[in-house]
Parts: C-alpha cells; structure tokens; sequence
C-alpha cells in the first residue's frame, strides 16, 4: 500500500509547493502523488501475487486489496506522516539545543525524515535516504492494515498465508512506489503537473502539524502576523497589518523573513509591497543553508519575482550555503523565465560551488537541456572536472 508519502514532492519538491518552500521540503509532497495516482496499479499487482502465488479467487482478491490499499492510501499515508512530521518537530527541537550542528547535519534526514529542511535537494542523499527510512514504518503499516483487511475477505485462509500475502506482495509494490517517487524526485519538469494536483492536500497537512504542535499560534516556528497572511497569500490582511506597524523584518525561529516567504512563493505583488516597506532584501536564513529572498525566488519563485528582487538591489551571484548562486540553485526545477530574469539580472553562468559543480552541470543531471543549451549560449564552460557533493 502507498503508506509511502511525504520529504524529498521536494521538495517540490514537488517537489515543494511555492507555499511551502522556506519551511523545507515535506516529503508528503513527494510520496503522496505517485502513492494516490498508482493506486490501481498497485491494487492490481498485489491483487495479481495473491492469484498467483495462493490461488485465490482474483474477484475476491481484487475487490479485497482495493478497499485496503484505499485505506492506506488515502487515510493511512497522511495519517501517518502528520504523526511522524509532530514527533520530528519534537524531537528536532530538542536536538538543536544540545546536539553540535555536523551531527545534525547527517541525522536529521533520518530522524527529519519526514520534513527535510531547506536545501535538502541540493544535497544528492538527504531525499533519497529519507525516502528509504520513511519506507520502513509506511511498508509496516500498509503490512498490518492489509492483513486484517484480508482476514475478513478470506477467513477460510490460514492466517499464515495472508501474512505472506500481505508481506511479499507489498514488498513487490513498495519497490515499484519508491521507484515512482525518486523518478520524481530526479525528473521535477515533468512530473511537476502530477504534484500539483495533491498541492491544496499538501497545504492542508502541513497546517494541521503546525495546529497540533501549537494550537494557540499555528506554528511552532516563531512566525508573525504578517508572516502568517503572506504566507497565505492575503495580500489585504498584510497592507493592513503593515500599515497598522508590523515589522517588516521580523524572523521566524528559522531566520525567516515575510519578504523570503513572499519570493519563495512567487508570489511579486507581496514582495513589491513588502520592499516598498523596508523589508530588508538581504535578510538571509539561519544555518548551512542561508537563503536570502532572491534565492528562495529562484528556488519556488518565478520570473516576475526575481525581477522585483533584482530591481531592489538584490545581488545576484550572493552565494548560498553550500557556495550555490541563485542561478545553481534555479536548476532544482528548470523553471526558463527564472533563468532568464537572472541572466538578464547579471548572474554569472561560470560561478563553481567549493567542489567545482557549476549550474551547467546541475541543467544537465536534471535533465534540463534546454536550459542548458541556453547557459552555454551565455558563455557557461563545461569545466570537466567537480562533484555536487
């Protein structure tokens, strides 16, 4: 069963929804669109193992996996993930106070599993291996909830059949999930449509974890009033709310500004009002992965909004955490009018992070030729040497 949902969508993560995107990467944005859109297709595989493995009637069979796979699938996964997302929270926050940050670095997409943080896709292992430990408790519930859903189908059957049934079917059907998910994950471009469809269902899980962590203020990571319209897209409420004194440049516990939030969402007239506020353009993220607003832009935002940022005075080949310029970082999705806005905006299409990788050679392991073709156009060099690591 599809108990193999969020991290890593991605991310994007989607990938990670524009929405989402300062907060990090919850990966039931990457489990959850291949998990709800092979649902009759892992019906029929596990359904198949059974006829073909215990001679069950395929009728019966069928009948009984699709009501359990539902269950798992539509309930079980987003269930399960906002119970993992609440005990990181917990977990994470106690960390940092007591646990040196190299440490957190290679933990946290093992006991973060369930929300990476921001910046997690330009590493090559952390959504990978949060994919692989989420698999581990979804696989064990889709086991149980698929087993007693079929004793009551088949309860002529030893319950020691039902048990391989459920066992081995699902470890064929979870291969072929996990499968789905990292293509995904590798090919943002063109599975992007698929995510966007589970995007409202995203939004909603993501803001019933941050309801149960703090049911008085929503969140649990500092945010503000306006923090909380921008975010939300209410472009009255943040006039309003700025117009009545709210501090533009106020950070959530992250380091997080309204104005990255905005650009993170693509989200032009909001960053617009925001800089015309003082919002502080440089304002960068607390951590290795330090985005200021203009990376965000370029990471979930759009065209229009680098434009705004770069008109601001945004610098545009600032260096994230990791030594990526907003350009390096445009390459995660491939989006051509961010591209173009920062080529037009002056970013230099040579730049190298500390190990040689480059932008060019982000298009191209992602897949965006085009894109490529294009830096290569501005002069980009194909340095052969430079890992992304």
């Amino acid at each position: 069963m599809r108990l193999t949902l969020i991290a890593l969508s991605l991310l994007l993560l989607l990938w990670p929804t524009p929405i989402l995107a300062n907060m990090g990467l919850p990966m039931v944005a990457l489990y959850l669109p291949p998990a709800w859109f092979a649902l009759l297709p892992i019906i029929l595989i596990e359904s198949a193992y059974g006829v073909w493995r215990f001679k069950v009637p395929m009728g019966r069979a069928f009948v009984a996996q699709a009501v359990a796979n539902s269950v798992s699938t539509l309930i079980g996964i987003p269930a399960i993930w906002v119970i993992l997302a609440l005990i990181e929270m917990f977990v994470l926050e106690w960390a940092v106070g007591v646990a040196p940050e190299p440490l957190l670095i290679v933990v946290s997409p093992i006991v973060g599993a369930a929300w990476l943080g921001p910046g997690a896709e330009q590493t090559w292992w952390m959504v990978p291996l949060a994919v692989a430990t989420l698999t581990v408790p979804f696989y064990a519930m889709s086991v149980v909830s698929e087993y007693f859903v079929a004793a009551q189908f088949f309860r002529h059957l030893p319950r020691q059949v039902i048990r391989r049934w459920t066992v081995r079917a699902n470890a064929i059907s979870y291969a072929f999930l996990v499968a789905l998910v990292l293509i995904g994950w590798l090919l943002p471009r063109a599975s992007q449509p698929l995510f966007e469809l589970t995007q409202p269902l995203n939004e909603q899980l993501v803001g019933v974890v941050f309801r149960m962590a703090n049911p008085d203020s929503g969140s649990r990571r500092g945010e503000t009033s306006l923090m909380q319209a921008v975010r939300s897209g209410d472009l009255p409420i943040t006039r309003k709310l700025i117009a009545k004194g709210a501090n533009v440049n106020s950070a959530d516990d992250d380091g997080n500004t309204a104005l990255q939030l905005a650009a993170a969402r693509g989200d032009e007239k909001t960053t617009r009002v925001l800089l015309d506020a003082g919002a502080d353009i440089n304002a960068r993220r607390k951590g290795p992965i330090d985005y200021a607003a203009l990376h965000y832009a370029a990471y979930t935002g759009n065209g229009p909004t680098v434009r705004a940022l770069l008109s601001a005075g945004a610098r545009v080949n600032d260096a994230a955490g990791g030594g990526w310029t907003p350009l390096m970082i445009a390459m995660l999705y491939g989006r051509p009018e961010v591209v173009e806005a920062l080529l037009a905006g002056g970013a230099d299409v040579n730049v190298r992070s500390p190990s040689g990788w480059t932008a060019l050679k982000e298009a191209r392991m992602r897949g965006h030729s085009d894109i490529a073709e294009r830096l290569i156009r501005a002069g980009a060099v194909d340095y052969p040497d430079g890992s992304r690591s």
